[in-house]
């Protein structure tokens, strides 16, 4: 089936690059000049080594809503010493959360030795006595042991102290307390972190995923209906392929997400995970499928040559991708402090799984790229070429989400969430739009599919009236046996007599 891009001349190809490069750069505009993502508050406190007492932190955090999301809180430590070192801290964690906001912002004293929330200066004696126990959630009181690496003269390793996935109250009031050992280490401040989703920040997240999503769904509709007169079966190996692409894009958007601002079940949280997931690994698969697929004919690309070799490690990195997820947010869940890197041994065994089929995957990817430069045939070459920069683009931006992941020191950004978005979806529509059938292309296979209706709907009427002569035929010869049965009869007594 010829397709649009096999009739595009040069300067076709050349504009529809310009323009689609417009759009993504549209949507980097966007993301850079968009809402923070994460609100940040840093608390610090100087270690003195000549006073031996609890490094202690009393955090109040408030006008918290669902649209901040989730509440991180990391701590890092600074080294004074010229040397690299590693020192073990252990320290201890109370979360409340104020359940009734009509009180004012003091909390009772849950010990002797200290207040939580304000401090002394800003509390007030009659407040305490008017505020209970009961007018406050313990979220969390719990203590760890962690391990640091420091560089000289630099920052230690971040270490997460708590995490919460919903906010369930508005104000929490949080105290971190380390031990005595502090003051007989190298070490020289400690720093808290707080981060929490900005709350302009989810509504334009609301904004750009229904955005796409609207798009998706009104550019699915223009393509069953160009195509409605013709059969799946009739599209090209590329187009199947970006067809499903498209429903799956659907997911990724996920038209679920709002339920995530609305209701914190651990359902929804794996749901998106799922989507998210399949559509990622679908999408790998699609890049392998078609550039390895280009060197053979569609009767080569059979389900236990072609598909199935290549299904086994994307599978492999479908299930690791899930269990990640799956093991992150159970902890997550039970222990408000579990932190990835130190509390669980077998989250290293499923991330240096989860790379070593990626890089499988992508040595696999790099291999069919060479032999399909070489072995490629002439009229399938400008389908390649064409198809190629968009690898490429989606290559770069993986390898600068996982370089990112380690080099930045804050979370992702506004610009990475929307650049995954614009180029994800662009990509697709952009590749479908090349690949639809041309007009004349439609005309044949519209054509071609009226007279196998008419060749089948003669067929049918052959085939009854073949029936009904069959029919006629039998009832006439049961006629005829009826009257000579009949005549038979009739002659017995006749010869008896």
């Amino acid at each position: 089936m010829q397709v649009l891009i096999d009739k595009w001349d040069k300067k076709k190809i050349w504009l529809f690059f310009i323009f689609y490069f417009f759009l993504i750069i549209i949507g980097l505009v966007i993301g850079a000049t968009g809402p923070e993502r994460y609100e940040k508050k840093i608390f610090e406190n100087e270690i003195d080594n000549t006073v031996s007492n609890i490094s202690t932190f009393e955090i109040k955090i408030d006008e918290l809503n669902r649209l901040n999301q989730h509440l991180f809180i990391d701590s890092f430590f600074l080294n004074g010493q010229d040397l690299g070192i590693t020192e073990t801290v252990t320290f201890t964690v109370n979360l409340w959360g104020k359940r009734n906001q009509n009180i004012s912002d003091t909390i009772p004293d849950f010990d002797e030795e200290s207040t939580l929330g304000m401090s002394s200066s800003d509390s007030d004696d009659d407040d305490k006595s008017n505020v209970t126990e009961d007018d406050w959630d313990l979220i969390e009181s719990s203590s760890h042991k962690r391990e640091i690496e420091c560089e000289s003269k630099g920052n230690c390793t971040t270490d997460t102290i708590l995490y919460l996935s919903y906010l369930h109250f508005e104000t929490y009031f949080l105290k971190v307390e380390y031990d005595n050992s502090l003051t007989q280490s190298n070490l020289e401040k400690i720093f808290i972190e707080v981060y929490y989703t900005h709350s302009m920040m989810t509504i334009f997240e609301l904004f750009w995923r229904y955005f796409f999503i609207m798009t998706v769904i009104l550019w699915i509709y223009y393509i069953t209906r160009k195509t409605h007169n013709i059969s799946f079966h009739n599209f090209s190996y590329e187009l199947k392929w970006l067809y499903v692409l498209l429903c799956l894009l659907l997911l990724f958007n996920n038209p679920f997400w709002a339920l995530l601002l609305l209701d914190h079940t651990a359902f929804v949280q794996v749901l998106n995970s799922f989507l998210v997931a399949t559509f990622v690994i679908l999408y790998s698969a699609f890049y392998l499928y078609l550039i390895d697929g280009y060197r053979y004919s569609a009767q080569k690309r059979t389900t236990l040559k072609f598909y199935l070799p290549k299904s086994i490690p994307l599978v492999g990195l479908w299930i690791t991708f899930i269990t990640i997820f799956l093991i992150t947010r159970f902890h997550q869940h039970d222990d408000p402090q579990y932190e990835t890197v130190n509390d669980v041994t077998s989250f290293f065994v499923v991330s240096i799984f989860f790379w070593l089929l990626y890089i499988v995957y992508f040595l696999w990817l790099i291999y069919s790229s060479i032999r399909a430069f070489k072995e490629i045939k002439d009229d399938k070459k400008k389908r390649f070429y064409f198809f190629f920069p968009f690898f490429i683009i989606t290559t770069i931006m993986y390898l600068i989400s996982f370089i990112g992941d380690y080099i930045q020191s804050i979370r992702n950004t506004t610009l990475e969430f929307t650049s995954h978005f614009t180029i994800f979806n662009f990509s697709i529509i952009a590749l479908s739009i090349a690949f639809l059938p041309t007009s004349k292309s439609r005309a044949n296979l519209s054509q071609d599919s009226h007279e196998k209706l008419e060749e089948e709907e003669e067929n049918d009427d052959t085939e009854s009236n073949q029936n009904e002569k069959i029919i006629l035929s039998d009832n006439s010869n049961y006629e005829l046996e009826s009257q000579s049965s009949s005549k038979s009869q009739s002659e017995k007594p006749s010869s008896s007599d």
